[in-house]
């Protein structure tokens, strides 16, 4: 073999494989599809120093392309967030207005964490293939069924923790449309109600005569305890452009719940043992 026909052959095989590499890619975004996706999807998301899991379940019910989401560290297993869509390479949870791009060398999704998962940082996420993440069983429940004492409908749903105050017999909630709520802790009565101009997502505190209440308005307010009244409010982070998603998926309210299990109920159920309610009211 001549030095020109080896030239000319190694020219050719060279000009095939390039030509090739285009199609390929375009093979690879248009392939990807909902089947491609099943199954569970996990990242850690690092901040701090702190990890944190966010796994997804991407899964096909009743002909239609859903997604679940777990969170564990904060109880959050397996809960439906409606459809996903793919246009290309680019996966959207759209009840989360998440976008994540798949990256099929690799085998990953990555993204970053909306705001209506994380308020606050913008932090970078790898899911990776995973194997499912089972709920734990809950304990088995070995005292008499609790009793609903009385229901309670807010403004807006309830997700921060209730702040139980035993002198002044209250319960101090704050809801998504922004309200700081007393309720009478014996018969559910709303003893005064208060305003912010933000989202309140953290649980209230009460100290001595006064309660705390942080806002998404970026205000911390110093509250009266007996009336409600606002005794100075301060400043002490920027305001919230966007509050969470999950907060719009049910109605306004409180519910109990397991702490394995999301919050799905929508109204507080001072549901309670009569010895339970004796001993806290």
């Amino acid at each position: 073999m001549t030095s020109c026909t080896r030239r000319l052959l190694r020219s050719t095989a060279i000009g095939a494989l390039i030509a090739a590499l285009p199609v390929t890619a375009v093979v690879h975004a248009a392939t990807l599809s909902a089947t491609d996706l099943e199954g569970w999807w996990s990242a850690q998301a690092s901040h701090a120093g702190d990890q944190t899991e966010i796994a997804i379940h991407f899964t096909e019910e009743n002909g239609k392309h859903n997604v679940r989401l777990t969170i564990p560290v904060i109880g959050f297993w397996e809960s439906p967030f409606g459809e996903f869509e793919i246009a290309g390479e680019q996966v959207t949870l759209k009840a989360l207005k998440f976008s994540l791009t798949y990256d099929p060398t690799r085998q990953l999704l990555t993204g970053i964490t909306p705001e209506e998962i994380v308020p606050v940082y913008r932090i970078p996420l790898e899911f990776r293939r995973a194997e499912p993440r089972p709920a734990p069983t809950p304990p088995k429940w070995n005292y008499p069924r609790p009793t609903q004492v009385w229901e309670y409908q807010g403004d807006g749903a309830i997700w921060a923790g209730l702040e139980y105050d035993p002198k002044s017999g209250q319960l101090i909630v704050g809801t998504d449309a922004g309200s700081a709520i007393a309720l009478d802790a014996a018969s559910g009565r709303v003893n005064w109600m208060m305003g912010t101009g933000g989202r309140i997502r953290a649980q209230p505190t009460v100290l001595g005569q006064h309660v705390y209440v942080s806002s998404d308005d970026g205000n911390l307010y110093k509250l009266d305890q007996r009336t409600g009244s606002t005794i100075w409010r301060a400043r002490i982070d920027r305001v919230a452009s966007r509050g969470s998603t999950w907060a719009t998926r049910n109605s306004a309210g409180i519910a109990t719940a397991h702490p394995s299990s999301p919050m799905t109920s929508a109204s507080l159920s001072a549901a309670a043992m009569a010895t339970c309610t004796r001993s806290i009211l």
